[in-house]
């Protein structure tokens, strides 16, 4: 009898040891955790564009279906979409990605298999990693970041922890440009760039370049202003010169009135003779001590054609014609009477007599017999 008791006490020993593995089948409850993870830093200024990863692992015993992953965004980030999606011992069921533009972007849906022995002796577990990118807007201050998970397991479902999001205030740079939409060749162009700083911290360190096209020269310096304040000595950009720099400068932040930092530079240029009509662009570039680009921009330029000194007519020689009253009549001048030529007066030609004492008279010139007793 003793015997047959132990072999049954050896029976129920194997056949225990034949039912604790079926409790890692998939009929069994799994657990679902989730977690947050940042790429690089937690703190984030204004502009950022910054990764973030989560990660929702079946701990097991049993197999998870249905599952989906979801992230909570403060208000301060914009989500930009979906960067990358990795799986291990997982089949994605469903696609669904998220929206950009969410404050809760969502993906789905997956089956994650239960947790197996690797060949090292250690545990393998299914899992969804899940990478998305958002950008940094609003306010300054501390926020969180938090992921959850759901599937169709009674213990299914999980939140991460909260993951910090340190906002400090930052500079934000823009720039403003007020020139001439032309310029004509030989002539002299008048430009102010401003450099604007509307955020919360100054923009320390600040250089102004200011690349002009091949059709332009630099002339001169009109004016800075601004409440800006300069750090390294004052360079003369050089006359004749393309380029035009200006640096270094501490923009202040934003006042408590709104008024944004300001740093104003007014310069001449002088557009070549022979410059070539059509379009041009003078490039504004801003950037750090260390020389990283903290903005751009463009301003467009349309050379006109040289204009054309006009070649002076001759002036013409005036002709005078003289035309008639309509109403007057020509008066005739009167004229005098010829003075008339005096008649001579004709001399009588004695003869001398002869015995017989009478004369034979000459005829006078006017043929006119004239007897003189």
């Amino acid at each position: 009898m003793h015997s047959t008791r132990v072999a049954r006490m050896l029976f129920s020993l194997s056949l225990l040891g034949l039912l604790l593995p079926l409790a890692g089948c998939g009929s069994a409850d799994a657990k679902l955790a989730v977690s947050m993870a940042a790429a690089s830093s937690t703190a984030v200024s204004t502009g950022d564009v910054v990764t973030y990863s989560v990660t929702a692992v079946n701990e097991g015993p049993g197999s998870l279906s249905g599952v989906t992953v979801s992230v909570d965004l403060p208000s301060v980030l914009r989500f930009d979409g979906t960067t990358g999606v990795t799986s291990s011992g997982s089949i994605r069921n469903i696609y669904q990605d998220a929206a950009t533009g969410s404050g809760q972007p969502t993906w789905g849906t997956w089956s994650l298999t239960p947790p197996t022995r690797n060949s090292k002796g250690g545990q393998s577990r299914s899992e969804v990693t899940i990478t998305f990118q958002a950008t940094v807007t609003g306010s300054p201050g501390n926020y969180t970041i938090t992921a959850s998970a759901s599937s169709n397991s009674k213990y299914g479902t999980a939140q991460s922890s909260p993951l910090p999001i340190i906002f400090a205030p930052s500079p934000s740079l823009t720039a403003v440009a007020n020139c001439p939409v032309s310029a004509i060749p030989g002539g002299y162009y008048t430009c102010q760039i401003s450099v604007l700083n509307e955020g919360g911290a100054a923009a320390n360190n600040v250089d102004l370049l200011i690349n002009m096209p091949g059709q332009f020269a630099f002339y001169k310096t009109d004016s800075i202003s601004g409440n800006s304040a300069r750090v390294s000595s004052i360079l003369v950009p050089a006359q004749g010169s393309s380029l035009a720099y200006y640096g270094e400068w501490n923009i202040p932040a934003r006042n408590g009135g709104g008024q944004p930092g300001n740093l104003s530079v007014s310069f001449s240029a002088q557009t070549l003779p022979d410059a070539t009509a059509g379009k041009a662009t003078i490039s504004v570039q801003v950037a750090d001590d260390s020389g990283n680009l903290l903005l751009s921009t463009s301003i467009p330029v349309s050379i006109l054609s040289a204009p054309v000194t006009p070649t002076p007519s001759p002036t013409p020689t005036p002709v005078y014609t003289a035309t008639p009253s309509p109403t007057s009549e020509a008066t005739p001048t009167p004229t005098a009477p010829p003075t008339p030529i005096p008649t001579p007066t004709p001399t009588a030609t004695p003869t001398a007599s002869g015995p017989t004492g009478s004369a034979t008279p000459s005829p006078s010139p006017s043929g006119t017999l004239i007897t003189i007793p």
